[in-house]
């Protein structure tokens, strides 16, 4: 599923990218930011006294953006995410263990120009994958991996420059729906929580317009 995913936003792109260079009409956004993961956390049956708690992660990723008309671009995302949990021992031990997530997406943005800046509004569904060493037995591991469908909303605002680039600050959340086991299970040598690959993040980003690119 995540591979068949990934060739249809790579045909789409294509199929846009070309039409839009032909016409100067694409723009493509690299961006990062802080997001927070939610988890449903459960507790150690062998271990009473170690909390669990989220911490902030980092995404980053890149949004290819053909036009479709005045106010309406195709787009196509592809995304890195990393998401963190802290546990500690009532001794005063503590750890936080981190995993890295893959988030690809179709979605279209509705943009409201004002001169100089313009918001926009982008709802879009798609996957989010992640894999974890699963413990067989004694210290055999083997790599799993888990895929869920998503869908994303985010919001934010462009600030255009002089060469119609722009930087775009925004407001994303994601919301996944199946649930996951992304840190495995205390079962097999991972820690006791749920997830449905959800977030909400901030990012910073910057937009390369075609107009710049394409000029002759």
């Amino acid at each position: 599923m995540e591979t068949c995913f990934k060739v249809i936003i790579a045909f789409i792109g294509v199929l846009f990218f070309t039409r839009a260079e032909a016409q100067g009409l694409v723009d493509l956004e690299l961006y990062g930011g802080l997001n927070i993961n939610y988890f449903e956390m459960g507790q150690f049956s062998n271990l009473q006294d170690t909390e669990l708690s989220s911490r902030l992660g980092q995404h980053a990723g890149a949004n290819l953006l053909p036009k479709i008309n005045e106010k309406w671009q195709l787009s196509l995302q592809g995304e890195w995410m990393r998401s963190g949990v802290h546990v500690e021992t009532t001794n005063l031990n503590e750890n936080t263990i981190y995993r890295n997530y893959g988030n690809y997406a179709i979605g279209a943005r509705y943009n409201f120009n004002k001169g100089e800046k313009a918001f926009y509004v982008q709802p879009s569904a798609g996957i989010s994958h992640h894999k974890y060493n699963k413990r067989l037995l004694g210290l055999v591991f083997e790599d799993y991996r888990e895929v869920v469908f998503v869908a994303r909303v985010e919001a934010g605002v462009k600030l255009y420059t002089r060469k119609s680039n722009y930087v775009n600050i925004g407001l994303r959340h994601q919301q996944g729906f199946d649930g996951t086991t992304p840190y495995g299970s205390e079962e097999t040598g991972g820690l006791p929580l749920t997830s449905r690959n959800s977030y909400t993040g901030l990012f910073v980003g910057y937009g390369f317009s075609s107009k710049s690119w394409f000029k002759r």
